[in-house]
Order: structure tokens, then sequence, then C-alpha cells
């Protein structure tokens, strides 16, 4: 979902959903294409020759999953030498991620791995949110970025019912809100494993191949990180261009 209170968009217009597309949730970005000479919007797969037109705004989503950042240090000797996180049920299947842990001594990423660690990687329990270190790494100050899924009441106690009488308008919707830029957006919904700077020139943010925010495909480009996920606010702020149509 989109954080409105901070998120700005030169305007928002109305457009057709593409033949066959669905959009299920609020703050993805969309790219545009012509449907029987009409532009229509669908989600993107990052793909070369994709075009950005904006991001999706509806008010029926039920919000599933949240992003999170937190501090943490490793125990000092003798152990064991495992964090746990104060969310449980990560979004994590490894190797499919949505963990990120930052070594803040060595301002570097720990290796996530699956089996037992070693020196400078980190083996995370995605159903107990548990983060299990190797000794060499004790005492070492770290920051996790991740998302995690909500229980129903999790949901309905942070967003309440969003629009409850329209909850399965989904199902018959041929058209919907878009938010065009320039302007800047934050969302919760990107790649929380992915690195988007503390210091030094802007991050680009682009399209990746599931449809959400991230910076490892680069073929379809969004914007420019101006806010970086903290601990105060998780959500990803990004500048974005006008549409690339």
């Amino acid at each position: 979902m989109l954080d409105m209170k901070r998120t700005q968009f030169l305007r928002n217009e109305e457009a057709g959903i593409a033949s066959g597309a669905t959009i299920a949730y609020e703050g993805l970005p969309l790219i545009g294409q012509i449907e029987s000479g009409e532009l229509v919007v669908q989600t993107g797969t990052g793909g070369a020759g994709e075009k950005f037109y904006g991001f999706s705004i509806r008010a029926d989503q039920a919000v599933a999953t949240q992003p999170k950042v937190e501090n943490g240090t490793i125990p000092a000797a003798p152990g064991p030498y495992t964090v746990s996180l104060t969310r449980t049920n990560l979004v994590h299947a490894f190797p499919v991620t949505s963990v990120r842990v930052y070594d803040v001594a060595l301002a570097a990423d720990f290796t996530l791995v699956a089996g037992a660690p070693a020196a400078t990687q980190c083996q995370v329990n995605g159903t107990t949110g548990v983060l299990t270190f190797n000794n060499a790494d004790a005492g070492k100050a770290i920051v996790v970025y991740y998302r995690y899924n909500l229980t129903v009441a999790e949901a309905q106690q942070m967003f309440h019912d969003r629009a409850i009488n329209n909850l399965q308008l989904n199902e018959y919707i041929t058209s919907m809100t878009v938010g065009i830029g320039p302007g800047r957006v934050f969302v919760d919904l990107f790649h929380s494993e992915d690195t988007y700077g503390t210091a030094g020139d802007p991050i680009t943010v682009y399209l990746q191949s599931d449809g959400l925010p991230g910076t490892t495909v680069t073929n379809v480009t969004l914007g420019s990180v101006i806010h970086a996920p903290t601990i105060d606010n998780p959500y990803l702020g990004i500048y974005i261009e006008a549409p690339q149509l």
C-alpha cells in the first residue's frame, strides 16, 4: 500500500486494465501498453521494452505483509549466537528471501545460508524469526531489513477494514486509478533484501521480475531513492519519473 501522507503524484488518472491482468494491490508499479487502440495498464516483469506508467491506487486492498527494520546485537561468548526478531512468519523461503542482515562494523551484508553459518554468514528461520550466526561474529551490531506476513488480527488492528463494502469489486473492475509522476511515492511493497543506500548519490530503483521495486534487474527505471527504509519509517521512498510512453 501507499503512505498517502507522504506520497504526492502530479495527477491521478483512470486507466483501463489489460485483458487477463490482475492488479491486486495498491502501490504497485504499472506498465502501459496499447490494447484495441486504447491505453491500458498492468503489472510488469521488468523486461526490456516495458514502459513504466505509474503506481496503482486502490482502497479495497486487504494488506497481507509489512516491511520492518530492526537493530540487534549478536550475543557474546559463550552464546548462543542467535538474534530473535520481534516478528515471526517472515517472507522467506531460502534462497528466495525478503531478509537482509547488515554488519554495521564491516559496512557489508551477511551472506544468507540454509545450513550452519560460517563467519560473516547468517541462517534465517522464517517461521520463528530467529537468526543464527557463527561464533566468529559474536558481539557484532547488526541491522535487519525484512518483510513479515500479517495475521488477520494484525492487519485489522493496523489498517482496519479498508473500504469494507468494496472488498470484492476487484473481481469485476476493468479500470483503476493510477498515480502519475513526476512525484514521490512511499511504498510498503518492495525488495527489502536490496540495498537502498545511506550516503552518496541516490540509488536508482527499477521494476523487478515479480513486479515490485528493487535494484537487481535494471531494464525499467522507476526513479530514485529519496528515503531508505528505517526503524521509524520502514517504507521505501522513491522520486518517480513521468510516464515513459
